[in-house]
């Protein structure tokens, strides 16, 4: 698989994710089924990419350690969704794991892994970086109004 096809599936995985929380914790729909819709969008975004990055492969340089940093974060989400099956998964465990991928994302520098010097490619990364950005604040927000 392409590293931009594995990025898409994380965000398809991360989309799972909060899909899982959204049924578990139904009183905050609102709050999981807006990042879903946002983490398919994502996955689109960079499944759109890969096809376009397999036709002009010479034109984009990749961190050297980018397999390592999408295979970091595709394990972190396989962890969660599997803890978010046991039975004593609560709702602050799911709160901080969202917190943690999110904020993981953009520590790794998950969008900043592909560059090029096509502006319409970068665009879209650094929409995808200011939405994670977003999403990091949303969730902070939220822990901060239960507090």
């Amino acid at each position: 698989m392409s590293l931009l096809g594995q990025f898409s599936l994380n965000e398809n995985k991360i989309a799972e994710l909060y899909s899982l929380y959204a049924k578990k914790f139904p009183e905050q729909t609102s709050l999981w089924g807006g990042l879903v819709k946002d983490e398919k969008r994502h996955a689109a975004l960079l499944a759109g990419l890969d096809e376009r990055f397999s036709r002009e492969s010479n034109t984009w340089h990749l961190s050297e350690n980018a397999s390592a940093i999408l295979d970091y974060i595709g394990q972190y989400i396989d962890d969660c969704l599997r803890r978010a099956n046991e039975p004593d998964f609560n709702f602050k465990e799911a709160l901080n794991n969202a917190l943690s991928l999110e904020q993981s994302m953009l520590e790794k520098k998950s969008f900043e892994i592909f560059s090029t010097a096509i502006a319409e490619i970068k665009e879209v990364l650094e929409k995808l970086n200011r939405e994670t950005e977003g999403h990091r604040l949303r969730l902070l927000k939220f822990l901060e109004d239960r507090i």
